[in-house]
């Protein structure tokens, strides 16, 4: 069965407890196949699957809890009397078959830091079976000793625990010291009691040691032994120079010089024979290079968007009034359309992307917005930071539901950006917008940031390529682009364009597995972004048509490279000398 979603918790200023590099949610899958080994399926079951969504900034991140198990879903609190008595009872139990777990080597530590939550209110009943969410989430200022974690477990789940035991380096040393005790305290009594009872006795005499034997001679047996071996050891040093040294002298060291005519007739045949070869090969490769060349066909176009190709017209909506229709290349098409977004509140300050759909009308997420009191927009093309208002939003923000913004400004000199239906499986896309992960170590964006306004001449969106993986419906109706483009915190907002710089999504969140460090970006449908703005009765252009890009314009020819001389091979002599050469070829 498909896991479903049993509660969705926001971090609150909480972050997983971590092991070393990663996070007790990382090590979900792990540890869970573990306690199924150990204590059984029913005990890895306890912990719902966690899915984070990271926050922006401006809004908190958030934990999806998830479970396959079947059967209704309730909270344990709201469970009838003899009901949630049951799910009490099994959630003991439960725990008690986890209890000698604690101080398991492999996976006690996991355990003791996946046990903490932050009240019963974290126990969700599904078919019967007790599942924690909320799990795993250091409050703030929490320490990781053995002793606050204990207190930490007991203030979640105090009424379902058994006694918890100490690490195994905790209860060793506690043992020590009682055991300690308990024996010193009794080796008193014992003393105290002979004490009373009996009288002094004499003390024993000393004890004196056994005289050892001696031979006076040992004494002399090392060094005489470490005396031989050294000499032995010269003798076998003597030998073997001396055998090398002989087969040095005998060996000769004169270059033999060929006397005999056909002797030397025989070394020229040979020398010849290895130049023909060394001819044949260079023809041969010469010929296999030529047939296995990849030569691109004229006037093909290439796989993926040409950086140097022009938009074309017919994907570009109209113009802000007063403005020619825009004339360039993708990345500058995106430098117009797309705007960093600000939104400061009385705490904090985020960020996230947004583009034209119209000079006046902004498309971004709803939840990079919902929580700010003054929204400004910025980019290299508006040449400043402007205000804009909320104009129009999605009731809500939840993964899985619309989340769109429509913001309002005044009229812009910039190129709107279209919208597109047309998208399918393996087609290129790039993502344009200012992911924090990159985009906080440009000064341009650190200056917007700390609010200065001249800092918005150097601002460019961020802009990553990639392929649609998936066209998914949701259950809200909401349909959904799983890509290989790059997003993160920050890009929230920003659209994701075909090779025409059409729209074909809105970049909204990202998922990553506990399985294997991948993660996945999501952008929502233009489908959907454009059934928005028709039921808020905000227009935009939307293309059905499938993208064609134009074909960039052709290279300068340039002039043909010569052909490679061939390697130089040694010539071969017409004939014999009648007398031998100085040097003769060597074998």
């Amino acid at each position: 069965m498909a896991d479903r979603r049993l509660a969705r918790t926001g971090l609150n200023g909480r972050v997983p407890f971590r092991l070393g590099t990663r996070s007790v949610h990382d090590d979900h899958a792990r540890a869970t196949a573990q306690l199924a080994n150990l204590a059984g399926a029913e005990a890895a079951s306890l912990f719902a699957t966690p899915v984070v969504t990271l926050g922006n900034g401006t809004a908190d991140g958030s934990v999806d809890w998830l479970s396959a198990l079947p059967g209704d879903i309730t909270p344990l609190a709201q469970l009838e009397a003899s009901a949630r008595q049951a799910a009490e009872d099994r959630l003991r139990r439960i725990l008690a078959r986890l209890q000698p777990l604690l101080t398991d080597q492999d996976v006690g530590a996991w355990l003791r830091r996946a046990l903490v939550v932050p009240d019963a209110g974290a126990v969700q009943v599904v078919g019967g079976v007790p599942v924690l969410t909320d799990w795993g989430l250091a409050p703030p200022g929490l320490g990781e000793t053995p002793a606050a974690l204990d207190r930490a477990m007991r203030s979640g789940l105090g009424g379902y625990l058994p006694a918890v035991a100490s690490p195994p380096a905790a209860a060793a040393t506690a043992t020590a010291a009682v055991t300690g005790a308990a024996a010193a305290t009794a080796t008193a009594a014992v003393t105290g009691a002979a004490a009373a009872t009996a009288a002094p006795l004499p003390s024993p005499p000393p004890r004196v040691a056994a005289p050892v034997a001696t031979n006076p001679g040992n004494r002399f047996l090392a060094p005489a032994a470490i005396a031989v071996a050294a000499i032995f050891l010269a003798l076998g040093i003597w030998i073997g120079a001396r055998i090398v040294q002989d087969q040095l002298a005998a060996r000769n060291n004169t270059a033999r010089v060929v006397q005999d005519d056909a002797e030397l007739r025989r070394a020229i045949d040979l020398q010849r024979q290895q130049n023909e070869a060394l001819e044949r090969r260079i023809v041969d490769a010469r010929s296999a290079l030529e047939g296995n060349m990849c030569l691109a066909t004229p006037g093909e176009p290439r796989l993926g968007p040409d950086r140097a190709a022009p938009v074309p017209p017919a994907a570009l909506p109209p113009p802000a009034p007063d403005r020619p229709r825009f004339e360039g290349q993708l990345a500058e098409l995106l430098d117009q359309g797309v705007v960093l977004v600000i939104v400061r509140n009385a705490q904090s300050t985020g960020t996230g992307t947004g583009f034209f759909i119209t000079p006046e009308l902004i498309v971004t997420n709803k939840h990079v917005v919902e929580s700010g009191r003054e929204i400004t927009v910025a980019s290299r093309v508006l040449g400043r930071v402007v205000p804009a208002e909320l104009a129009a939003g999605t009731p809500g923000s939840d993964i899985g539901t619309p989340d769109f913004a429509v913001l309002r400004v005044p009229v812009q000199p910039v190129q709107p950006l279209g919208l597109t239906t047309a998208v399918g499986r393996l087609d290129e896309v790039i993502a344009a917008g200012f992911p924090s992960l990159v985009s906080s170590a440009d000064p341009a964006y650190q200056g917007l940031i700390r609010g200065d306004a001249s800092a918005v001449a150097n601002l460019q969106p961020i802009l990553s390529d990639g392929r649609i993986n998936a066209v998914q419906p949701f259950p809200s109706g909401l349909q959904a682009l799983p890509h290989s483009a790059q997003i993160s915190p920050g890009s929230s907002g920003g659209p994701l364009v075909d090779a025409c710089g059409r729209v074909v999504g809105v970049n909204t969140f990202g998922r990553s597995s506990d399985r294997m460090p991948v993660t996945i970006s999501y952008a929502q449908k233009s489908d959907s972004l454009a059934e928005f703005l028709r039921g808020n009765n905000l227009t935009a252009t939307v293309l059905a048509d499938a993208c064609r890009p134009q074909p960039a314009p052709p290279p300068p020819a340039a002039a043909a490279p010569a052909a490679a001389p061939a390697p130089a091979v040694a010539p071969a002599p017409a004939a014999a000398p009648a007398t031998p050469p100085a040097t003769p070829p060597q074998r």
